[in-house]
């Protein structure tokens, strides 16, 4: 699998998504981004859960949605959803 990010502090990004829980061996490139696909990672403990271990590694959290998802953003901005298992 491999993400590619436009970013200014490659070192922070890969950081950040080497420590999410499921994304363990992901290989992340800098270059323009051409297009997005969905990924699918197990969710450990809840939403909620998850968006607070993220934050704490340098996430954000933009938004809740009504069904429980929280759209979030890694530490250069890019934005990716959090959501519920039921909801893959």
């Amino acid at each position: 699998m491999e993400f590619v990010f436009e970013a200014v502090d490659l070192e922070r990004i890969r950081r950040f998504w080497s420590l999410v829980p499921g994304m363990d061996g992901l290989t992340i490139s800098q270059g323009p981004v051409s297009s997005m696909r969905p990924v699918s990672s197990p969710l450990v403990g809840t939403v909620q859960e998850l968006a607070e271990t993220l934050t704490a590694m340098g996430g954000r959290v933009l938004e809740w949605d009504e069904g429980g998802w929280a759209l979030m953003a890694d530490p250069e901005g890019n934005e990716f959803y959090v959501r519920p298992p039921e909801d893959l």
